[in-house]
């Protein structure tokens, strides 16, 4: 394997490699890459900077990286839903990020008030909605506990909460504990996840952790893979994992072998050649699009 796409040479009109022929030679010495963008012909016009937020919505100016990318139009709740819902009661079951944070205080706080302290290891859109600001709601909370049995401390207090807000009993569920894969890397993604220690949300009685992206990112695409369970934000999602995995890690990219090579500690599926390049196009739409300072 050669060495890795540097961050800089993205940039790359700025160090003389403006050409398609200067692409072509680094994709055929540096080995493949999750991340090899495409030749780009220069901008006309002066282009905002990476810290700039004149070109970026509002509702994506907050967040670590501060925005991604423009809303899929079926994430945008209509007008007519945004004026009649209540405060605290998400449009169609959308838990936004306001939403999130007080349903899971709230949460917290029973928890706390019995004398309880758990951790929830969390996967999906809560992640992108309440840690990444990279998307404006999700529809539920997905997480797996270390011992099942706390979900019968946790899911009365659940229905509770629900009620108290006037949401769905099924904002938070544990529908991750069923998925096949899980049985047998339990015990691998907890390690894994306490490791990685991305705190998603934390008060007393209550705390969640993101599983590993790199869990989260082929399970992302894994579905894209099937038309059955593919969402429309799954790709961007993916983006915004693998984005966040390079700023905690201080990688410059991250290659298909080292992918791999955890898609099989986990026991997941393979992923087509197809999926994966799609990622490329979804990641260079969030970095053209406005990312942080020294990202790729």
């Amino acid at each position: 394997m050669g060495t890795q796409l540097s961050r800089n040479s993205y940039h790359n009109s700025s160090r003389g490699l403006s050409t398609a022929r200067s692409q072509d030679n680094l994709r055929r010495t540096q080995g493949p890459v999750i991340y090899q963008p495409p030749y780009q012909a220069p901008r006309q016009g002066p282009r905002p900077r990476a810290n700039s937020t004149s070109a970026i919505p509002p509702a994506y100016r907050s967040g670590p990286y501060r925005a991604t990318r423009p809303a899929y139009p079926q994430e945008i709740p209509s007008r007519q839903n945004r004026t009649r819902a209540p405060a605290l009661r998400p449009s169609e079951d959308q838990i936004t990020h306001a939403v999130a944070h007080r349903l899971l205080t709230s949460l917290a706080a029973m928890l706390s008030s019995h004398g309880h302290d758990i951790t929830i290891f969390v996967s999906g859109g809560i992640i992108n909605v309440l840690l990444l600001g990279s998307r404006q709601f999700t529809y539920d909370i997905d997480g797996i506990v270390e011992d099942r049995r706390d979900w019968s401390i946790i899911d009365p207090m659940i229905d509770a909460v629900a009620q108290q807000f006037g949401v769905s009993g099924l904002w938070l569920t544990s529908r991750l504990e069923s998925f096949p894969p899980m049985g047998s890397q339990r015990a691998t993604l907890f390690a894994d996840s306490i490791a990685q220690n991305e705190v998603v949300f934390r008060a007393p009685g209550l705390r969640l952790l993101a599983l590993p992206y790199l869990w989260s990112i082929p399970m992302k695409l894994i579905r894209l893979q099937s038309s059955a369970t593919g969402k429309p934000y799954d790709l961007m999602d993916a983006a915004a994992y693998l984005l966040r995995l390079l700023q905690r890690e201080g990688w410059e990219s991250l290659n298909r072998a080292t992918l791999d090579g955890y898609r099989s500690r986990y026991a997941l599926p393979s992923l087509s050649r197809r999926v994966v390049m799609d990622l490329n196009a979804a990641y260079s739409q969030i970095v053209n699009y406005g990312g942080p300072p020294g990202t790729i």
